[in-house]
């Protein structure tokens, strides 16, 4: 606890993400993360992706390494994502991806700060070669799909994003010999919950508020599945010189 992370200690950070609410200290002692609050704006994949993102982003990134240091759980971490341009490509895309048996997760990314992207599906992997490996038989469904086609963009990622905001360029980090003994002590000290399963019903909800977002943006492909019902009446304008 007394290893120096970012400008304190891990012991220190780690104090400050309980005083902040962003960890709970169990009676057994242990570290747990509290349950998420607001919107649900992601669909993921049953099972979920193949790392456990909460544990490596919330508890050793955010609290322990006090967002310093990218967790070296997450250093084979690789990605496919698809740009979705509008909402019918996003739920298009979340039903390319139900069908490919690959771990996902599909959702809105206008209100993530980070993230310059409307929509986001993103496909996870451990390497850069099975990265490269699922892009190709992606971007294959994708030029083939009726709704999607060859101009929605296709990218392999490293990591999260907020990685790379606080750590610089994802071919240019570099990892502490220490981290694997350090991530094998804080995760012996922490207790994971599982991330609860979504339902059918979750689900829907979720698309509701992806349908409400497009709206909002001024997204017109909404309208596909609202069975071409505005959300709202358009507002009454008026002619600036009737003359």
């Amino acid at each position: 606890m007394s290893t120096p992370m970012g400008n304190a200690t891990i012991g220190e950070n780690l104090l400050a993400a309980e005083a902040s609410g962003r960890l709970v200290r169990r009676p057994d002692g242990l570290w747990q993360l509290p349950p998420l609050t607001g919107a649900r704006v992601w669909v993921r994949s049953a099972p979920p992706p193949v790392h456990d993102c909460p544990t490596l982003m919330r508890y050793l990134f955010l609290a322990a390494y006090g967002s310093s240091a990218v967790p070296w759980g997450c250093r084979e971490c690789f990605k496919v994502k698809i740009l979705p341009r509008t909402l019918r490509h996003l739920m298009a895309a979340h039903q390319l991806a139900q069908s490919s048996g690959l771990g996902f997760k599909c959702g809105t990314e206008i209100d993530v700060t980070c993230s310059d992207s409307r929509y986001g599906a993103y496909f996870y992997f451990r390497g850069l070669a099975d990265a490269r490996a699922a892009y190709k038989i992606l971007r294959t469904a994708i030029d083939a799909h009726p709704k999607l086609g060859p101009d929605v963009n296709m990218v392999i990622k490293r990591g999260c994003t907020d990685y790379e905001m606080a750590c610089g360029p994802s071919d240019q980090w570099t990892f502490r010999e220490d981290l694997p003994h350090l991530e094998a002590t804080l995760l012996a000290r922490f207790h994971a919950v599982p991330r609860p399963a979504e339902s059918g019903m979750d689900q829907a909800m979720t698309k509701m508020g992806w349908i409400h977002t497009a709206y909002r943006i001024g997204d017109e492909t909404y309208l596909d599945f609202t069975g071409g019902r505005r959300l709202y009446p358009a507002t009454v304008t008026y002619d600036p010189d009737p003359s």
